[in-house]
């Protein structure tokens, strides 16, 4: 095949367009650190970093799953506490009025408190984490309980408004856990127990308060107990989920980083190294091109 000048020229100047091509690819490499700019150029990276970037999403995702439902449980575990002071207060009342002998007037005194006991009860049942309602199961738009006052006895009633669903939060894969307590389960024997001890306030009933009521208050505290050990057990599951997740992210990050990420050391060798042949080549093509038909005939 003949070679011509032409021939030699065009050669030329695609080797040096290839040479500038790399070099411009290791710039920018340089200034943004990472491996490619278009899929093209790395279809194999591409992929990996697409499907790390997916996998660090939706583990964002159950980290913050799992930090609602922390919150929904130390919410929940302070309103415990209240309640658990409540019924404490309750248990002392019972105490008091069983073993002193009293007027009428102060069972009525005792009453007034009780009474106060019972409405901040009602306010514990009905609180919101949010805009939900913690101890109405599923239905988290509605409170949990209504007050029902009889207009011709001024009898007074606690009606549970929830239901028995779940609140469940992912925490993986396949994984889902329920973190709201029953609020009828929770609230109802409190409520129960405190009517009757106003019942029997009202009556003057020592022997009942000492004989019903106390024990009654002191089997519930138990379950109470129970429950809010629950609470506690969930609690600490969340900790390792939440512990789980964040080492699940330290490794999905460092799986991007590999995949993204260039090695700026080698970059750095790889762009002298095509200066240099950009160089040569610039060196060689001015031999080639220098000589002409004119040069011949001076």
């Amino acid at each position: 095949m003949r070679v011509t000048d032409r021939m030699m020229s065009m050669n030329m100047a695609q080797h040096l367009h290839n040479s500038m091509r790399r070099m411009d690819r290791f710039y920018d490499q340089l200034s943004t650190g990472k491996k490619f700019s278009r899929p093209s150029e790395d279809p194999m990276g591409a992929l990996f970093s697409m499907r790390a970037r997916n996998d660090i999403e939706i583990n964002d995702q159950f980290r913050k799953n799992v930090e609602s439902a922390e919150d929904w449980l130390n919410n929940t575990d302070n309103l415990m506490d209240n309640l658990g002071k409540i019924a404490h207060r309750a248990s002392e009342l019972m105490v008091q009025a069983a073993n002193e002998t009293h007027e009428q007037t102060g069972y009525d005194s005792i009453a007034k408190e009780v009474e106060e006991l019972r409405e901040g009860l009602l306010e514990l049942a009905n609180t919101r984490f949010g805009d939900r309602y913690i101890f109405s199961g599923q239905r988290t738009q509605s409170p949990a309980y209504e007050k029902i006052v009889d207009e011709e006895t001024g009898e007074v009633s606690f009606n549970y408004l929830g239901d028995d669903g779940g609140i469940t939060f992912r925490l993986a894969p396949g994984a889902e856990v329920s973190i709201n307590l029953n609020g009828e389960e929770v609230f109802q024997p409190f409520f129960d127990i405190l009517g009757d001890f106003m019942e029997n306030l009202s009556n003057g009933d020592s022997q009942a308060i000492s004989q019903g009521n106390k024990e009654a208050i002191n089997e519930q505290m138990d379950n109470f107990l129970a429950q809010r050990a629950e609470v506690g057990a969930l609690g600490r599951r969340m900790e390792l989920s939440r512990e789980r997740l964040l080492d699940q992210e330290v490794y999905l990050r460092k799986s991007l980083a590999d995949a993204e990420s260039a090695d700026i050391a080698k970059v750095i060798a790889e762009l002298n190294m095509e200066e240099n042949v950009y160089r040569s080549a610039l060196a060689a093509g001015a031999r080639i091109v220098q000589p002409s038909l004119i040069d011949f005939l001076r």
